[in-house]
């Protein structure tokens, strides 16, 4: 029993060596730049492989400007490298004002596939030159292979104070629910992991916040990436705190999928998804410092 885990709840740790997945520079002979992926989702393809994609760039990055692609690949298993380039899954659309494109999360419902992504555009403030990210929102698109994928015309779904972005969607007994960072309010800037809950993925409540972070910063910077997984009845949620550590992962356990407040464990991982095959369980790690996606066993102790 952990410092972390007083109350004996199991802990997730990393249970074996990272392996390279997937590299966007071995997709792109001839290119010098230093290309590297970043939050992304992964999910069983029709072709029975694994896929992956997101959000794909050029270092220095710049996550306005740069990251406009979702990446595409596919691979037999998760314990194996060299990873398929595919085509992109998505691509900015300015006239739908996509000026950049982040953090996809892919879900099979009904037969078809659907995905949550955030997307928008920076503006331009005396304070802020470098441009902020105010203009952008929750946005859904749906496939039928996993591969091809058409816009929701209502698109974005969702624009709210604490600037919504870098959503997960998880299947509970009584529908959905969306979980994804924003900041407590406009005045209260501590990160937040928001959730909303859906019967169907197409009809939404009003937001709740489920967790919340010490670090007063824009955009919910110090609560990236947020991922649920329920295991044995307890649902553990995995949050980024990237403004405070690039590679620091907390990870908080409840029985109520709306309230995280017990951490039980720390991993230097950046923008995880944790990937379950069978029994197995896999954590995935990326970023800006590294070339591609990586992805190691979990285990539970």
């Amino acid at each position: 029993m952990s410092a972390l885990n007083p109350a004996g709840v199991a802990a997730p740790r990393i249970a074996s060596p990272f392996v390279h997945l997937y590299d966007p520079n071995l997709a792109r002979p001839g290119d010098d730049r230093n290309w590297y992926t970043n939050d992304h989702t992964v999910f069983r393809g029709q072709d029975g492989l694994w896929h992956a994609t997101g959000i794909c760039g050029v270092r220095p990055a710049d996550p306005f400007a740069g990251e406009q692609v979702f990446f595409h690949a596919r691979g037999a298993s998760l314990e194996q490298g060299g990873w398929e380039e595919c085509p992109p899954t998505l691509r900015a659309d300015h006239w739908r004002g996509e000026r950049f494109l982040w953090a996809p999360h892919v879900v099979r419902q009904g037969g078809r596939y659907v995905m949550a992504y955030a997307a928008g555009g920076p503006r331009v403030t005396p304070e802020h030159p470098e441009g902020v990210c105010d203009h952008y929102g929750l946005y859904f698109a749906h496939s039928e292979d996993g591969e091809h994928w058409a816009r929701h015309p209502l698109n974005p779904i969702f624009r709210e104070p604490g600037h919504a972005r870098d959503p997960m969607l998880l299947q509970v007994e009584d529908g959905w629910r969306m979980y994804y960072t924003g900041v407590m309010g406009e005045e209260d800037r501590r990160g937040a992991v928001r959730m909303r809950r859906s019967p169907d993925l197409e009809h939404w409540s009003g937001a709740q916040v489920v967790n919340v972070q010490p670090g007063p910063h824009d955009f919910g910077r110090d609560a990236e990436s947020p991922f649920v997984v329920e295991r044995e009845g307890v649902y553990y949620l995995f949050v980024c705190r990237a403004m405070s550590s690039y590679r620091d992962t907390r990870v908080y356990a409840s029985h109520d999928p709306a309230r995280f407040e017990q951490e039980v464990a720390r991993l230097a991982v950046h923008a995880a998804e944790v990937v379950q095959d069978g029994d197995s369980y896999y954590i995935t790690d990326t970023g800006w410092d590294k070339c591609g996606l990586y992805a190691a066993r979990l285990e539970w102790s």
